[in-house]
């Protein structure tokens, strides 16, 4: 008896922790420029913020619709938050800014967002 009662205690306690495992993956909770945003200024930096804290290993790249890759140079992270100034400042098109991180959980996630500069 007391064997199924550690038993059922152990699956009961990691059925209830699973939901936490499975949440811990992490997303993007805002960014600027905002997804499918139209700035009406250049821009030089882009900022995500993340829902959890981020390993300093993560990036993101920036490009336009015709592929051509735009240089991010100081990128910096701060807890969840992760920033990119642009070698020269975005002119009139769409861009698209793929991220991909690491959450604290070791799980890498990548996801991107589209802007356009007019």
């Amino acid at each position: 008896m007391k064997k199924w009662t550690g038993t059922f205690l152990a699956l009961l306690l990691m059925a209830m922790l699973m939901p936490v495992a499975a949440s811990a993956h992490t997303g993007l909770k805002s960014s600027i420029p905002a997804n499918n945003e139209t700035v009406n200024e250049r821009i030089n930096e882009i900022v995500f913020d993340f829902e959890t804290v981020i390993e300093p290993v993560s990036k993101f790249t920036v490009t336009d619709d015709k592929g051509v890759e735009y240089p991010v140079s100081d990128l910096r992270i701060n807890q969840s938050q992760m920033s990119g100034t642009l070698a020269e400042p975005l002119v009139n098109g769409t861009y698209t800014a793929t991220w991909k991180i690491i959450g604290l959980d070791g799980h890498a996630v990548e996801g991107s967002i589209s802007f356009r500069v007019d």
